[in-house]
């Protein structure tokens, strides 16, 4: 989906002032409209234990500009996602849009295709290199490099056993820039694979 239809959907939730007050979203909706978001560290909020296992309680903010909107979105997570919006109002000075499009010009043209802080969506990506790291008090440590052709991403995680060749889907939260023996790689936190 575009960013003008996620622009759609923030259209039929405002008012004839252009503003929403807090209210519920279905997850599809949030989905959609949070992929051009920025997200925020997660918070953790509260947790459950019980039956041998343990369940943390999230809360985590998304927010930034889409179209001629500033959008604050929540997503809490308490068994099942509670998505809310917090704020959309229309507050838009057309200059940021072109000031964000000549940041990224500006990465691209250095080498790399993200900004800190940005969410990478579904990004088609070839697993390149993986090799335990260490130990920590989750249990062991992987890194895995891929590769979509332009870019190297790089993830730090505990899930393990993944194959050197496959292709995968990556989703994850820009956590830095960095670059290792001359090669650009785009650090990745919160990541999930679909295979």
């Amino acid at each position: 989906m575009s960013k003008k239809f996620a622009e759609k959907i923030i259209d039929s939730l405002v008012d004839e002032n252009g503003n929403c007050g807090p209210r519920g979203l279905s997850t599809k909706q949030f989905n959609l409209i949070a992929q051009y978001l920025t997200e925020h560290e997660q918070e953790i909020v509260g947790s459950w234990s019980g039956d041998y296992s343990r369940i943390l309680f999230t809360s985590t903010d998304y927010t930034g500009r889409i179209g001629k909107y500033y959008v604050e979105l929540n997503e809490y997570f308490h068994f099942n996602p509670r998505c809310t919006v917090k704020r959309i109002s229309r507050e838009y000075d057309e200059s940021e849009e072109d000031l964000e499009n000549a940041k990224m010009a500006e990465l691209a043209k250095i080498g790399w295709h993200y900004e800190v802080g940005a969410r990478v969506r579904d990004v088609n990506v070839e697993l390149i290199d993986s090799r335990q790291t260490g130990y920590n008090e989750w249990g062991e440590t992987w890194l895995y490099k891929f590769t979509d052709g332009q870019s190297q991403f790089v993830w730090f995680t505990g899930f393990k056993d993944l194959e050197i060749g496959e292709s995968y889907k990556l989703s994850g939260t820009v956590k830095k820039l960095d670059e290792y023996k001359g090669v650009k790689q785009t650090v990745i936190t919160r990541g999930r694979l679909k295979f």
